[in-house]
C-alpha cells in the first residue's frame, strides 16, 4: 500500500512513526539504480523507527506484483542472458523481538510476504521501537541484444510496507499518518556519463590474391586477413560496447557472395570466433568490446569461378566498404 492510497485524506504532519536518522515521518523513498551490462553492488538500508503506542497499530505489506511484472516486460527487449535482483526486508519490534521477514525475487516474479506484526496500545506517552533493514542484492542485467531504438523502461516502484493505525473508527484525516516505505528502482541503459569516440580500426587496405591460373579457380583460392576493432584511449566509458559492422559490396551480391564481372565469385567468412559467413549489406553484431580490449576477427576471403559465366583474364578488383557502429 503506497502513498497513493493515502494522499487525499491523511494529514502527513501528524505522523505515527518518526525515523531516528531523519527525524521525520513518512512517506519515505529509497532510490537505487539498475545499470545495463554492469554489476551494481549490493546495498543495505537500515534505520530505526519510534512509533506512538497510545493507539494500536500494525505492519502491512505493500502491493508488489504489478510493478515487478511491468519491469520484467520492459526489460525483455534486451533478451537478458543473465539477470539478478533480490530484495530482503527484515522488520523487528525491539520490545518483544517479534520479527517479520519478506523476500522479493524481482526477475522470478516470486515473493514471500512479510508476516503481519501487531503493535498493541501501551498508553499515553509510550512508544514502540522498531528496526528496519532493507537488503538489495547485486543487480545484474547482461543483455543478449541491444535494441536499435530501445523503448523506455518504467521505474520499478515498490511500496514495501507501511505501519499504520489498526482498528480505528476515526476518519482518516484524524488518525496518525502511517509510515510508508517505498523503493524506487530506475533503469540506466548508459550507466555512467562518458564519451565514446570512434573506434580504432586495423585492417589491410587490400587483400591481394596475387597471380592466378585458370586452374586455380576450378577449385577455390583462399586468403586470410585480420580485422581488428579497438576502443580509443580517449574512451572513458566503463561499460561494454557492442560493435555492429556492415560490409557493403560495390558489385552485385547473391546469397551473400559478390559476383565480379571477370567471372569469379568472392565470399567472406569469419573463422576465428565462430561468427561464420559474412552477411553482406546487412548489419552484424560481433560480440562485445570491453574497456581497453579489442575485437579480433580473422576473415577468410574465398575466390572461385562462377560456373555460369566464362572467366576473363587480366587484372580484376572489387571494393568492400565497412561501416562500424558501437552500441
Amino acid at each position: 500500500m503506497g502513498q497513493e492510497g493515502y494522499t487525499q485524506n491523511i494529514d502527513w504532519r501528524n505522523p505515527l512513526c518518526i525515523a531516528e536518522d531523519t527525524g521525520m515521518g513518512g512517506p519515505r523513498y529509497f532510490e537505487t539504480n539498475f545499470p545495463l551490462n554492469e554489476v551494481a553492488p549490493s546495498q543495505v538500508f537500515e534505520f530505526k523507527l519510534r512509533c506512538r503506542a497510545d493507539v494500536e497499530s500494525g505492519l502491512y505489506i505493500g502491493g508488489w506484483g504489478n510493478g515487478i511484472y511491468h519491469f520484467n516486460v520492459d526489460l525483455e527487449q534486451y533478451q537478458p542472458l543473465r539477470k539478478k535482483y533480490d530484495i530482503t526486508l527484515t522488520i523487528t519490534n525491539l520490545g518483544d523481538r517479534q520479527q517479520s521477514t519478506g523476500y522479493i525475487n524481482v526477475f522470478a516474479v516470486r515473493e514471500s510476504y512479510l508476516n503481519p506484526i501487531y503493535f498493541p496500545a501501551l498508553g499515553e506517552g509510550r512508544f514502540h521501537d522498531i528496526s528496519v533493514k532493507i537488503s538489495l542484492s547485486e543487480k545484474i542485467l547482461e543483455a543478449g541484444t541491444i535494441p536499435e531504438n530501445p523503448k523506455p523502461v518504467r521505474p520499478l516502484y515498490l511500496p514495501l510496507f507501511s505501519i499504520s493505525e489498526k482498528g480505528s473508527t476515526l476518519p482518516s484525516s484524524e488518525r496518525y499518518a502511517p509510515y510508508v516505505v517505498n523503493l524506487v528502482t530506475t533503469f540506466d541503459k548508459f550507466p555512467d556519463p562518458c564519451v565514446t569516440p570512434g573506434p580504432l580500426i586495423i585492417v589491410p587496405s587490400q587483400v591481394d590474391f596475387g597471380t592466378l591460373n585458370r586452374e586455380d579457380l576450378e577449385g577455390s583460392v583462399k586468403n586470410k586477413f585480420f580485422f581488428r576493432v579497438a576502443r580509443s584511449s580517449e574512451d572513458t566509458c566503463t561499460y561494454n560496447l557492442y560493435p555492429i559492422i556492415t560490409f557493403k559490396a560495390t558489385d552485385p551480391v547473391l546469397n551473400d557472395e559478390i559476383y565480379l564481372d571477370n567471372g569469379t565469385i568472392l565470399s567472406l567468412e569469419e573463422i576465428h570466433s565462430g561468427f561464420g559467413k559474412i552477411k553482406l549489406n546487412t548489419p552484424m553484431r560481433f560480440g562485445e568490446l570491453k574497456p581497453k580490449e579489442f575485437l579480433n576477427l580473422l576473415i577468410e576471403a574465398t575466390l572461385r569461378k562462377n560456373p555460369d559465366k566464362p572467366l576473363r583474364g587480366g587484372a580484376f578488383s572489387t571494393v568492400v566498404i565497412y561501416h562500424i557502429e558501437l552500441r
